[in-house]
């Protein structure tokens, strides 16, 4: 699986990056000193935190601006999203699932606070786990 694209909101100095594309290759971030190039980074870092990084808290990491926003109770952490990235299979993974599944992308969600949500896109919204549990269990064996 890889990282296709990424956008991250409402961290630090970032109001909305909008979503940009992340090539295997090659990745360049520009802009001038204090642009947020590192809080960019910091935020993709968050969807999956090797130990010893911080974990998202907002008071430290909420646009400072609009934190009273916040402690006013009008925004609620658990429902702003701060690092959303969409993931694509590789040919070889491909191969190994279902038709259904084939043209599907995985799409995961960091929450302020640090909850997640998860999606897939391309998916006949129909599916339920129960229908596709047999054959995800024969893939498994």
């Amino acid at each position: 699986m890889k990282l296709k694209s990424v956008r991250v909101q409402n961290y630090r100095s970032v109001r909305d990056s909008g979503e940009f594309e992340v090539d295997l290759n090659k990745s360049i971030l520009v802009g001038p000193n204090e642009a947020g190039k590192t809080a960019i980074l910091q935020a993709i870092q968050q969807l999956n935190p090797p130990s010893g990084v911080k974990k998202l808290n907002a008071l430290r990491d909420y646009p400072r601006s609009d934190y009273i926003k916040i402690k006013r109770g009008d925004v609620d952490p658990k429902k702003v999203e701060v690092v959303t990235a969409k993931f694509e299979l590789d040919e070889d993974d491909r191969a190994l699932l279902p038709d259904f599944l084939k043209s599907a992308s995985y799409v995961f969600t960091r929450h302020m606070d640090n909850s997640s949500s998860h999606w897939l896109v391309g998916v006949d919204k129909r599916q339920h786990y129960r229908d596709i549990s047999k054959d995800l269990l024969r893939l498994a064996t």
